[in-house]
C-alpha cells in the first residue's frame, strides 16, 4: 500500500498540497511503524490511528 500511495504522490504536480500532504502522511506512518511494539496506551493510539486511516482510505474509494 505505501509505495501505491508513494507513486501516485509522486506523479502530482510539485507545488500541489495533496503532495506535500502525502509525502507528511506517508513520513509520520514510517515514523510510528519503525518504533517498537510497546504495551502502553500512546503506542496502542498511534497504531490505532494508522488502522483508521487505513480504514478511511479503503471506505474513500481510492485504493
Amino acid at each position: 500500500m505505501t509505495s501505491d500511495i508513494r507513486h501516485h504522490g509522486a506523479q502530482l504536480p510539485p507545488d500541489n498540497g495533496r503532495r506535500d500532504l502525502t509525502e507528511v502522511v506517508l513520513g509520520e506512518s514510517e515514523r510510528l511503524l519503525s518504533a517498537p511494539i510497546e504495551a502502553t496506551a500512546d503506542c496502542v493510539k498511534d497504531r490505532g490511528r494508522l488502522a483508521i486511516l487505513e480504514v478511511r482510505r479503503g471506505r474513500s474509494g481510492n485504493g
